[in-house]
C-alpha cells in the first residue's frame, strides 16, 4: 500500500495500520538514534517516543516529503534532547546490522568481519556529529541525497560536504591507526589466520 494513502486512512481513524509504517521506519530509526545514544534501552525509548510523537502530530504533516525524514527529524531532536539531559558516553554499533548466512556458517569469516566491523565502528564514533549522522543515512542506511537533505533541513550541497569531510575523515583515523599500531606487525586477523592454517595442517 502506497505511503500517502496509508497516512490517509491512519488520519481518518485507522490508527492500526499505523503499525505499517512503524515496521518500515524501524531499521533507520534505529540506526539513526544509535548515531547518537549507546545504551540500547534508551535508543529503544527514544524511538518510541519519536513514533508515538510523529503519530500524535500527524494531521500537521506535509504529505510532499517523505514520513521517514519528517520522523527522522522528530528523531534526532529527541536524541539531543536526550543528551542535553544525560552525559553518557555515545558511540554507535553496527553490530546489528547484520551478517549472511554463509558468514555465520564460517567462524572464520565471521571472527574477521567482527574485528573490522569494531575497527570502523571506533572511526566513525570519532567523527562529529554533523558528519557522523550524514555518513550513516548515506552509507549505511542507503538514503538519497535529497531525502537526506529534507531529513536534517540543510542544503543538498551541504550534504555532500560533510558527507566528503565524513570520508576523509574516516580514511585519515583508519590510516593513522594502520600506521601506527601495524607497521611490520602480523596482525591479529592474519597472526589467527596463521594459526588456523597451522592447526587444521597438524596430523
Amino acid at each position: 500500500m502506497e505511503e500517502q494513502r496509508i497516512l490517509e486512512r491512519i488520519i481518518a481513524g485507522e490508527k492500526e495500520l499505523y503499525e505499517l509504517l512503524v515496521r518500515r521506519n524501524n531499521q533507520t530509526l534505529y540506526r539513526v538514534v544509535k548515531g547518537y545514544v549507546s545504551d540500547e534501552r534508551d535508543v529503544e525509548e527514544i524511538m518510541q517516543i519519536s513514533f508515538v510523537k510523529a503519530f500524535e502530530k500527524l494531521s500537521t504533516f506535509n504529505m510532499k516529503s517523505k514520513f521517514s525524514t519528517w520522523l527522522i527529524r522528530i528523531a534526532i531532536n529527541e536524541s539531543l534532547q536526550f543528551n542535553k539531559k544525560n552525559s553518557k558516553y555515545r558511540s554507535i554499533n553496527y553490530s546489528d546490522i547484520g551478517y549472511s548466512d554463509n558468514t555465520l556458517s564460517n567462524p572464520e569469516k565471521l571472527f574477521i568481519m567482527n574485528e573490522s566491523t569494531q575497527i570502523f565502528e571506533n572511526a566513525i564514533s570519532q567523527l562529529e556529529p554533523i558528519y557522523k549522522i550524514v555518513f550513516i543515512l548515506k552509507e549505511i542506511d542507503k538514503m538519497s541525497i535529497k531525502d537526506i537533505s529534507d531529513s536534517l533541513e540543510i542544503s543538498e550541497s551541504n550534504v555532500k560536504v560533510r558527507l566528503h569531510r565524513a570520508k576523509a575523515r574516516i580514511k585519515e583515523i583508519l590510516y593513522i591507526k594502520q600506521t601506527a599500531e601495524n607497521i611490520l606487525e602480523f596482525g591479529n586477523n592474519r597472526c589467527d589466520k596463521m594459526v588456523l592454517n597451522v592447526m587444521r595442517s597438524l596430523v
